[in-house]
Formats: C-alpha cells, structure tokens, sequence
C-alpha cells in the first residue's frame, strides 16, 4: 500500500475520489486514511468513522472496482487498460508513477474524470 507524500497529496487533490468518501463514511478492516495528525490509519474495525479532514487512500483493489462497471467484459476491461496506459506513459510530464496505487489513480482520474496529475504544480488538470 503506497502511503507516500506523494499519494497522500495526489488523493488529497482528487476531489471526485474524495466525493467516494460519502459511501466509504463507514470503514472497513484494512481500509487507510491520512487523518488531521498527519497520521496514516490503518483501520483495524469496520465501523470506524472518518472526519472531514481525513483523506482516503484507496488501495489499488478499490482504484480498479471505480472502474470495472464500465466495460462489459474483463477482456474488453484489460484492452482499455492496456491501450490506455500505452498511451499515457509516452506523455512526458507523467512518467514518474512510483507505485501501482500511483498508478491506478492517475487511470482512474483520467478514464472517469478527463484529469491528468500534473507533476510541477501537484494538481489535477482538466484534459483540453
């Protein structure tokens, strides 16, 4: 699980994955968090409730259920994914991905948000 400044900033900036938090309020064991204390959370029950400013790193396994229901078949899945990120590694400003949560989120934004994580500025941004 990648719980680096890096991720922790990137998922921080993705507002649209944060908005996930309303349905994901309610942890579940395993589950992570970087709360107020610049603490990262493992959640140990699943009842536990997060607070406004904590912020959800998902884990790659919830980063690819955002985007699953989109394809009609795990063969179709697998193809976008590959021409996507075929194409995504040969943009310059995006190669330096340092884990598959990195990874994963950078896909998510761009496939379900038309966001690309600019690397100078620590931001997503709109795709023109």
């Amino acid at each position: 699980m990648d719980t680096s400044k890096k991720y922790i900033k990137m998922c921080r900036e993705a507002e649209e994955i944060q908005l996930y938090r309303t349905l994901w309020k309610r942890c579940k064991a395993g589950d992570f968090a970087y709360n107020a204390d610049e603490d990262i959370v493992e959640v140990q029950e699943d009842v536990v409730m997060l607070l406004a400013e904590d912020v959800w790193l998902p884990r790659q396994d919830q980063l690819q259920e955002m985007v699953f229901g989109n394809y009609p078949n795990d063969s179709s899945y697998c193809g976008c994914v590959i021409n996507s990120l075929g194409a995504w590694f040969n943009w310059r400003e995006h190669k330096r991905l340092f884990s598959m949560e990195q990874l994963w989120l950078a896909f998510v934004m761009r496939e379900k948000f038309q966001k690309l994580w600019n690397d100078k500025e620590e931001k997503w941004e709109k795709i023109n």
